[in-house]
């Protein structure tokens, strides 16, 4: 089931429910369930959120061909900085730990020796170095830029992140082999997809709206 072009007129609720993914967009707003049958306009003004915002990012994650350029620039260098740190946070506080988790219990529940396991989980430490210095170097260092005009801290271009994961649900798909919980298994696959498919929303809007701003 795949949600028409929103609008500050839509029900926030038939969103959810027709596209699950948005929730992790409207988490990083503080948008809680149990919204009841309120427009997008409308939770946002009870929570001083800017509808046009939340209205570019939920068309852009939802729609694979959608993508505001000029809406999102004229809304403020600023305000998609600020969207993108939410986004940030969302990675180290939520999403990696997630993962972390489900990694953990898979492990401790796994035969001793399966290496291929050890191996992926040392993969996934990398992955979530990269990530992590790399969201340091935003936060501290090109957002500030960013903001003053500032044109000597770009970081070169680097989808690595985003292959690195793919490729380790590549992994688990492919080479996972002896005695695991199957459950397990499924939750790392699943929770790895949903931070690989959001890295991919979050790079190209810093690619195509920061990168040329800077």
């Amino acid at each position: 089931m795949s949600y028409a072009i929103i609008t500050k007129n839509s029900r926030l609720s038939d969103i959810i429910i027709a596209e699950p993914v948005t929730l992790t967009v409207i988490g990083r707003f503080g948008i809680k369930l149990g919204m009841g049958d309120r427009t997008v306009q409308q939770v946002c003004d009870d929570l001083s959120i800017d509808a046009d915002v939340l209205v570019c990012l939920l068309n852009t994650f939802i729609h694979d061909d959608y993508f505001p350029e000029k809406q999102l620039t004229a809304l403020g260098i600023e305000r998609v900085v600020n969207y993108l740190k939410k986004t940030n946070a969302y990675y180290l506080h939520f999403m990696l730990p997630t993962i972390e988790r489900h990694f953990e219990l898979l492990v401790s529940r796994s035969d001793d020796d399966n290496g291929n396991l050890h191996m992926m989980r040392q993969y996934f430490d990398t992955a979530k170095q990269r990530l992590t210095e790399r969201i340091k170097h935003d936060n501290e260092v090109w957002f500030p830029a960013i903001m003053t005009g500032k044109n000597d801290t770009v970081p070169e271009e680097d989808d690595d992140i985003e292959d690195r994961i793919n490729d380790l649900m590549s992994m688990f798909v492919i080479h996972l082999k002896g005695d695991y919980d199957t459950n397990l298994g499924h939750a790392v696959v699943l929770s790895l997809a949903g931070l690989r498919d959001d890295l991919h929303q979050h790079n190209r809007i810093r690619e195509r709206i920061l990168r040329p701003h800077a």
